[in-house]
């Protein structure tokens, strides 16, 4: 053998050296604003999808779903603290006539650690929605009224303490931390005993205010007397919730087909049946691609679509994805589409921007093809409603209907009932991208019930849970 075959090659010496940083002034207010490094959003959207991989996977485990949401509640902390001290030094930067570079950079930040909150509460509503099987008539009556948008830190320990009590006194209960959430707006904390047993928890702490806590306990008691009855008086409404044996159909496949597209190319679009267009942008590719912006020519063709439609006569709405959470109780979260955890990620930070234009006229034309007299079209409603709003002649349609929220779609008949197509059905026409047949089968199971007495109708499918993860 030779010498040259016994060389044996020498690794590199590893190097060790010290480094001293000094924690000045300067330093200190890097960190009290953005709570050191500014973590880039990959990395935000990999703990998301972590969270949200155990929100799914754990979700009948209740010491695992304690684990997860004491860690949201961590990041949930963080991220409102991040928000506010942002807000400050905006202002701060905004007195001392700083640049607008300067002030720019710290609305950057601000908006990445809002979408990151809205991200993570997203998560939580996943939780609850699960945790409550899916009862979307439920889930609406407990996220009426506003709430702040931000955890009471002060009333957080007497939160937690209560949590653990229950959680040791009441061995396998499902348990929410309701602040986690932006749907569970009744009391502190949820609690599912058994199937049909939920318990809602008013925690009071030494420094919660009395008036507060006595319109806090009454609205609780209202709600859920009206849960409890399934219905009763609300806003003036005589309202009933009703069960129908209906199992929601939608066009989930041909949108995750154009989510799968736009992940590839950047962007994507397509047209859903006569009554829909969605657009999808993922800027995690655009910018990985190295340009600034979008294929403007598949918007354009998307636009060219909806733009056809007006220009025929039908009324048309533009929804916005990320708008869903000015107005959450409208339409379930990302968290439970039967999406992947990458994808519902993407949507609820809008990595994954996405557009859907509903056309309202073709809906309605297609339920009337079915044998409902339609009484008044939408274009009847956007009359009605600009005559009550102080703007101008030429606001647009879906401008009209989301400052008049309880304004209807339109109006039908058939036999003795006579039914209005909720406007609130049109943010699920193209957001959760239900099939217009859908509304029909309610529209006819309705129909089977005969008329009744209530003045509106919170409505459960039976098969509501079929459809989400």
């Amino acid at each position: 053998m030779d010498t040259e075959d016994n060389i044996v090659a020498e690794k590199p010496n590893r190097k060790y050296s010290r480094r001293s940083i000094a924690f000045d002034e300067f330093r200190r207010k890097q960190v009290s604003i953005f709570g050191g490094r500014a973590i880039p959003a990959a990395e935000h959207l990999m703990v998301l999808e972590d969270h949200l991989d155990i929100a799914m996977r754990r979700r009948n485990h209740a010491y695992p779903l304690f684990k997860l949401q004491m860690a949201l509640l961590t990041d949930l902390i963080t991220a409102e603290k991040a928000v506010a001290d942002c807000k400050k030094k905006i202002e701060e930067l905004k007195a001392a006539s700083a640049e607008a570079a300067d002030i720019e950079a710290v609305s950057a930040e601000q908006q990445r650690y809002t979408v990151l909150r809205r991200a993570l509460r997203d998560i939580g509503d996943g939780i609850a929605w699960r945790l409550l099987e899916y009862d979307r008539a439920a889930l609406v009556a407990l996220a009426s009224h506003a709430r702040k948008p931000h955890i009471n830190i002060e009333g957080l320990p007497a939160e937690l303490n209560a949590f653990a009590d229950i959680w040791n006194s009441y061995s396998g209960s499902m348990l929410v931390l309701n602040d986690l959430t932006h749907f569970l707006k009744k009391a502190d904390i949820t609690v599912r005993r058994d199937a049909d047993h939920f318990e809602f928890v008013e925690v009071k702490s030494s420094r919660t205010k009395s008036g507060t806590m006595s319109r806090q306990k009454a609205d609780l008691a209202e709600t859920l007397a009206f849960l409890n009855e399934q219905g009763g008086e609300r806003h003036g409404e005589t309202v009933r919730i009703r069960s129908l044996p209906v199992q929601p159909k939608g066009f989930f496949n041909a949108v995750c087909s154009t989510i799968r597209e736009a992940e590839k190319e950047g962007t994507a679009w397509a047209k859903i049946g006569e009554h829909l267009t969605v657009e999808f942008i993922d800027w995690s590719v655009v910018l990985r691609g190295g340009v600034e912006e979008p294929d403007m020519k598949k918007i354009e063709e998307s636009a060219a679509v909806a733009e056809k439609w007006g220009q025929a006569g039908d009324v048309v709405m533009p929804y916005i994805g990320a708008e869903r959470y000015l107005f959450v109780r409208n339409v379930a979260p990302y968290s439970i589409f039967p999406f992947s955890a990458p994808q519902r990620v993407k949507l609820m930070t809008n990595t994954l921007m996405t557009m859907s234009r509903l056309n309202v006229s073709a809906v309605t034309r297609y339920i009337a093809s079915q044998g409902w007299t339609l009484v008044h079209p939408p274009e009847f409603y956007v009359e009605e409603a600009r005559k009550v709003l102080t703007t101008p002649p030429d606001d647009t349609a879906e401008t009209a209907f989301d400052k008049l929220p309880v304004t209807p779609l339109a109006t039908f008949k058939k036999g003795a009932l006579t039914l209005d197509l909720p406007a609130t059905w049109a943010v699920r026409l193209a957001q959760e991208y239900l099939a217009p047949r859908t509304v029909l089968d309610v529209f006819e199971s309705l129909l089977r019930t005969g008329p009744s007495k209530e003045t509106a109708t919170l409505i459960n499918f039976d098969g509501e849970s079929d459809q989400w993860d």
